[in-house]
């Protein structure tokens, strides 16, 4: 036994991992419990390491916090790059419509499967001013507001925005967030997963008018 515990101690420093390790097993926990189910060393234990190798990485509960605050957005801009990447339109305007749909979709099915990261990223101030970190970016290196400011940038080109990418990106953004905070952890929270994304398609329709109603119907 006491050979088995030896090893368990000094684990971290043979695999080199243990950060990765305990930022995964914090999103696992709040997931499952919400950021106020979230400890260091509930964490720890569950990756099979003591508390004090975890303060080799994180200095406590915040600290931790902040980067599972970053994973978080890099996991919710890669799953919206995923489903972006099915799609199959050929014309210029259909597919960036088509991506504004399903950039909507996407960020609200991620918001309902993982609520406790959707904590972690936005409502927590140690997340907040980790936006721009490359920790918070998806594989393909844009963080969530630059996939959607680059599938707007087709609409742009051929005038059919009424305000510049940025304000047009951040306005979009706002819709699809707050929708999905709706449908999360407020009065929406009830809805069927497919008749929350069936109905925050419907916003951004309502929203942008004719740039997506008529061309998106054809």
């Amino acid at each position: 036994m006491a050979s088995s515990k030896s090893e368990v101690k000094h684990r971290p420093y043979h695999h080199g991992d243990l950060r990765a390790a305990l930022i995964a097993a914090a999103l696992d926990t709040i997931d499952g419990g919400g950021v106020d189910a979230l400890s260091l060393r509930a964490v720890t234990e569950s990756v099979g390491v003591t508390p004090r190798a975890a303060y080799r990485h994180f200095c406590n509960k915040h600290d931790l916090l902040r980067a599972v605050g970053a994973v978080a957005l890099a996991r919710m801009a890669n799953d919206i790059e995923g489903q972006l990447s099915q799609l199959t339109t050929r014309d210029d305007l259909a597919h960036a419509r088509a991506m504004l749909l399903t950039f909507s979709q996407a960020y609200v099915r991620f918001a309902r499967h993982h609520s406790g990261a959707m904590q972690a990223a936005f409502f927590y101030r140690e997340a907040l001013d980790r936006q721009e970190d490359p920790e918070a970016r998806g594989s393909s290196g844009r963080t969530v507001f630059e996939i959607l400011g680059e599938a707007l940038q087709p609409l742009h080109q051929h005038g059919l925005l009424a305000a510049d990418i940025e304000t047009t990106a951040l306005g979009l953004w706002s819709t699809v967030h707050g929708y999905a905070v709706l449908a999360t952890m407020g009065p929406l929270r009830e809805r069927e997963d497919a008749a929350a994304v069936a109905e925050v398609a419907d916003c951004l329709r309502a929203l942008m008018g004719p740039t997506l109603v008529e061309p998106w119907s054809q």
